[in-house]
C-alpha cells in the first residue's frame, strides 16, 4: 500500500512540473518606459497595440511612465503612444517571440506648429533575456530547404548534439535523440501550444508527429531557463498558426 502511495505521489510531481511552465512557453511581453526630451518620465500616456494576430488592446503608462502588454501571441505588432501636447509616435514592425520580451524605450516631443507622426525603429535585441534559445519563425521554416520535420529543426539549434542527421528526408518518421550541456535525452521536453507534450513513458520524446506547416513558430531552448520551465534538459516549444 505504501509502494503505491509512493508511485503515486511520484507521478503526481512529474506530471506538475510541466503544468507550471505552460505560460511561459506560449507567449511574449512588450514593456517599456515613455519619457520626454528631457528624460522625464511622461505618465497617462494613451498605448494602442495592434496587430492582425489578435485583436487591438489599449493600455495607459503608469506614474513612472513604464508600461507592459503580457501574454501575446507570436507575431509582429504596431504599438501607439499619444498624449495631449506631444507628438504621436507609432512604433512599427515590433516582433513578439514565444518567451521573449520587447523592450521599448519611447521619447515623445512637443507638439510642433506642424503636427507629424514619428515611427521609430524597433529593438532587435533582447536584453532581459538570460537563456540560450533559438527561434525559427515561418519564414524560415518556410524558405530553409529541409527535411520538414521538427527533429531537423533541433538539427539546425547551436548547441544541440544529435544521434543522426536528416539528409533530404532519409531520417523522417524517426525521433531524433538530442542532448544539451551534458543532460541527458530523458531531460529534454516538449511543448505544444503551452502544454507540455512529452511522452510519460518514453521521457524525453513526444509521443506522436506534426503537421511541419502547421507551426507558427518553433523554439529550442538548451539552456539558461527560468524556473517556470521545470525541465533541464532541451525544451521544444511548438507553437500552431
Amino acid at each position: 500500500m505504501k509502494l503505491k502511495l509512493l508511485v503515486i505521489v511520484f507521478l503526481l510531481t512529474i506530471v506538475s512540473i510541466p503544468a507550471m511552465s505552460q505560460v511561459s512557453t506560449k507567449t511574449g511581453s512588450i514593456f517599456g518606459k515613455v519619457v520626454d526630451e528631457k528624460n522625464v518620465p511622461l505618465p497617462g500616456v494613451s498605448i494602442s497595440l495592434e496587430s492582425k494576430t489578435i485583436q487591438s488592446q489599449s493600455s495607459t503608462s503608469g506614474p513612472t511612465g513604464a508600461f507592459r502588454f503580457a501574454n501575446l501571441p507570436p507575431g509582429t505588432y504596431a504599438v501607439i503612444f499619444s498624449i495631449e501636447g506631444f507628438t504621436e509616435v507609432r512604433q512599427e514592425d515590433v516582433r513578439v517571440t514565444i518567451g521573449g520580451s520587447v523592450n521599448l524605450e519611447i521619447t515623445l516631443n512637443p507638439t510642433l506648429a506642424e503636427e507629424f507622426v514619428v515611427v521609430a525603429d524597433t529593438p532587435v535585441v533582447d536584453t532581459k533575456k538570460t537563456g540560450n534559445e533559438s527561434t525559427f519563425n515561418r519564414e524560415y521554416l518556410d524558405k530553409v530547404p529541409s527535411g520538414r520535420d521538427p527533429w531537423v529543426i533541433i538539427e539546425q539549434t547551436p548547441g544541440v548534439d544529435n544521434d543522426r542527421v536528416n539528409i533530404a528526408g532519409s531520417e523522417s518518421g524517426q525521433q531524433t535523440n538530442f542532448f544539451a550541456r551534458g543532460a541527458s535525452f530523458a531531460d529534454n521536453a516538449w511543448n505544444y501550444d503551452g502544454v507540455n507534450a512529452t511522452d510519460p513513458l518514453a521521457l524525453g520524446a513526444t509521443p506522436t508527429y506534426y503537421d511541419f506547416d502547421a507551426f507558427e513558430e518553433i523554439q529550442i531552448q538548451s539552456g539558461g531557463m527560468d524556473a517556470s520551465v521545470g525541465a533541464k534538459g532541451v525544451v521544444v516549444n511548438l507553437v500552431t498558426k
